[in-house]
């Protein structure tokens, strides 16, 4: 009997590496396409591990868009570990579409996700792996368009020799309008990017030498309306698990706040705002066609969403019929209220997170957090006292003005909820998550060393 996975050409290298799930392409998706009978081929390519490409639900709202698409054939790559860079390397093969197997190379559009800024140097490796030139300068009419977009597209300079066109915004206008422009002059490279140059949302470093649209001002291009924006009814599912293995539906986009550390808090506003009845209805169609065990409400700080208790109510009865378990990641601790605490109660017994960031007030004064020791005390009260065990706090260290007192004050933080949970007769688990500061760009924070 002939087996068709032994003519596989990745099967010698999946031998050889720790984790061949991140290569096989064997997830779960409702659709299944069929390549190289559409007229463009746009590959979405996320710059870190698979484990963590999968966990973005930017990254699975593009692909259900383009997937979408009549014209449109849409695949997905991820930036391999060291080990299968290696075997690539060694063997002389291409980093390749995970479901097409064509490599980057012969695709219409490559597009990167620019999550974080340690992941730059990964978009080199995937285009080096792909067969790609990495400057745009040096690619020729057959090479494919290199796009990038996400909230490092808003600070694009270190990585403008290498991007053909950076895409300022929500992805569910731009991706449509990038890949009609590619459709409209396919094969003609520099028409695509003469043509891209002249719309709003669109940074085309190589037209920046055109004087007529030099000094120009880009702005970003926002979705007003997220009842009206693209609404995934299903995920891809992992073949394996993965940074946040769970179903995500967002809630609400842009944030007010003003963390003086957050880009994500300023360079997506306005806030706006997803309706209950929009976000209830996607959330069920999701976990029907995923089969997923946990849901999860996403956006910058869950429980300034106004709506957030209405939600919980309507998706109480269907997630309880399931078994399926509610996630409220990025919960705020001037936030969580008693009736939101009851309402979680009577959905399952998960952790909770919170991110109080500094360990002290006036380390939180400073970077505009609005979270106070008192605000911390209670949250920890009404936690454990609603029956709770298991909470996660996450803190930064490098802050601007930081000192020895304010590290200590995490240690003390996470005393505080140990001592509280045992004066309520709980043996807790805490667990404390501590990320080095960045200075991010558009930020009052982005000149600090």
């Amino acid at each position: 009997m002939e087996f068709p996975e032994r003519m596989d050409p990745m099967r010698p290298l999946l031998g050889r590496v720790k984790k061949p799930f991140r290569y096989i392409g064997c997830d779960y998706k409702l659709v299944r396409q069929t390549y190289g009978q559409k007229k463009i081929a746009l590959c979405l390519a996320f710059p870190d591990a698979y484990e963590v490409g999968m966990s973005y639900l930017g990254f699975q709202i593009l692909y259900s868009i383009a997937e979408q698409s009549p014209e449109i054939e849409v695949d997905r790559s991820y930036c391999p570990w060291p080990d299968m860079e290696a075997e690539l390397r060694n063997a002389g093969k291409f980093l390749c579409g995970l479901d097409s197997g064509r490599p980057l190379k012969d695709f219409d559009v490559v597009g990167f996700t620019l999550q974080y800024e340690l992941t730059s140097t990964n978009i080199l490796t995937m285009l080096d792996l792909g067969g790609i030139p990495l400057r745009s300068s040096d690619r020729g009419k057959d090479m494919p368009l290199i796009t990038a977009g996400g909230p490092g597209a808003l600070a694009p300079e270190p990585l403008a020799p290498f991007i053909d066109v950076f895409c300022l915004g929500d992805g569910e206008i731009l991706l449509p309008e990038l890949l009609e422009v590619a459709e409209s002059f396919k094969n003609a490279r520099e028409k695509v990017l003469e043509e891209l140059s002249k719309r709003e949302g669109f940074y085309v470093p190589s037209m920046e030498k055109d004087k007529s649209l030099s000094n120009r001002c880009y702005r970003k291009r926002t979705v007003l309306d997220l009842d009206s924006a693209h609404v995934p009814e299903s995920m891809i599912v992992p073949a394996s698990g993965i940074v946040h293995d769970r179903a995500a539906v967002e809630i609400f986009r842009g944030c007010t706040r003003g963390c003086r550390f957050c880009q994500a808090g300023m360079t997506y506003r306005p806030l706006r705002e997803r309706s209950p009845g929009t976000i209830a209805a996607a959330a069920e169609k999701i976990i029907k066609n995923t089969g997923w065990e946990e849901l999860g409400l996403i956006s910058l700080a869950s429980c300034d969403y106004s709506g957030l208790e209405e939600v919980i109510d309507r998706l109480g009865p269907f997630l309880e019929r399931h078994r399926v378990n509610l996630s409220l990641p990025s919960l705020r601790m001037d936030g969580f209220s008693v009736g939101l605490a009851k309402r979680l109660r009577s959905m399952g017994r998960g952790g909770l997170t919170f991110a109080p960031e500094a360990g002290t007030q006036r380390l939180r004064n400073v970077i505009n957090k609005g979270v106070t020791d008192e605000d911390i005390e209670r949250t920890f009260e009404e936690v454990f006292r609603q029956g709770w065990d298991r909470i996660k706090l996450y803190f930064m260290m490098g802050l601007p003005t930081e000192q020895e007192r304010d590290l200590e004050g995490i240690l003390e933080t996470a005393r505080l909820a140990k001592k509280i949970a045992k004066k309520e007769g709980k043996k807790a688990k805490v667990s404390l998550s501590v990320a080095g500061f960045v200075p991010k760009p558009h930020t009052p924070f982005q000149w600090e060393p």
